[in-house]
This record gives C-alpha cells, sequence and structure tokens, in this order.
C-alpha cells in the first residue's frame, strides 16, 4: 500500500511528456530485442549519468536513457532499424535523419517535440553495436546547437 502512495506520488511530480517518452523508449527496446532476439545490457550508473548530465547542462538536457545490446552482431542483412522504430515509437515522432551503408550500418534519430522541450531517440547499428539514446532537451538550447555546434561548445557562456 504505501509503496503504491510512494509510486503515485512520484508519477504527480513527473511531466507526463517525459513519462510518455519513457514508455515511447521502453517500447521501441522491447520491439528491438524482440524482432532481432537481442538483449539490452545493464548498464550500472546510468542513472547517476543522467542526473550528472542534466546538472552539467544547466537543465538542459535531462532524463537520458540509453539502451545498448550484446549479440547485436546477430542482426539479419536486410535489417530495417528505423522502419522497426517508427512503428515502436508512432505518429507523435517524426524521422529526421536515416542513414544505411553497403556494410550494413545504420542510423535514424526521430525527434517529439513537447512545448519548449524535444525528444530526441537516436538509433545506431555499426560493426555489431547496437544502441539506442533517448535525451529530452530545451529546444531553444537545440536550436542554437544546431545553429553553430562547434560555436556553442566553444562558448557555452551565450547561453
Amino acid at each position: 500500500m504505501i509503496r503504491a502512495l510512494g509510486t503515485c506520488c512520484l508519477a504527480a511530480l513527473l511531466p507526463l511528456p517525459l513519462l510518455h517518452a519513457d514508455r515511447d523508449f521502453n517500447e521501441a527496446v522491447a520491439s528491438v530485442e524482440s524482432a532481432y532476439h537481442v538483449h539490452r545490457q545493464h548498464i550500472p550508473l546510468i542513472g547517476l549519468a543522467s542526473f550528472c548530465t542534466h546538472v552539467a547542462s544547466g537543465g538542459a538536457i535531462k532524463g537520458v536513457r540509453i539502451a545498448v545490446f550484446d549479440d547485436a552482431a546477430k542482426l539479419p542483412a536486410g535489417a530495417d532499424l528505423a522502419a522497426l522504430l517508427k512503428e515502436a515509437l508512432g505518429s507523435q515522432w517524426s524521422l529526421t535523419v536515416e542513414t544505411r551503408n553497403s556494410k550494413g550500418e545504420q542510423d535514424a534519430v526521430y525527434v517529439h517535440p513537447h512545448a519548449r522541450r524535444m525528444t530526441l531517440l537516436i538509433a545506431s547499428y555499426a560493426a555489431g553495436e547496437l544502441s539506442i539514446v533517448r535525451a529530452d532537451m530545451d529546444a531553444e538550447h537545440l536550436r542554437r546547437w544546431m545553429h553553430d555546434p562547434a560555436g556553442h561548445a566553444r562558448h557555452p557562456e551565450t547561453d
């Protein structure tokens, strides 16, 4: 009973877009595991790393989630990672970048806009390694970085 009450209180404190993005991330990971018969590896202290990213970015980045898969070398030759993720994520997510080459390497970047934030889901498969990363970012910081990534990195005090 106390655990259920604690869970309800925690859910009330978290913003709904972040909870929705978390559910979408979990569905994307489950889809990859099911379709490609791979398993997500446990990454120790990833929650701490997410918190440190939030603090270091001044709140611009929060809710970083990472899934790294073992046995990813088993992906079938014709695997379409972008299509699989699109089906798992649904219509609220937009595919903004998709790359693939003759070696079977693939990258896909999906975005899901919220009021003043943007959630990114980035999937990358290369040399038998498959990773999915989700990050919730402040839209203005993301816009400035996309406009001038090198300058933004050199002059972070312009935030």
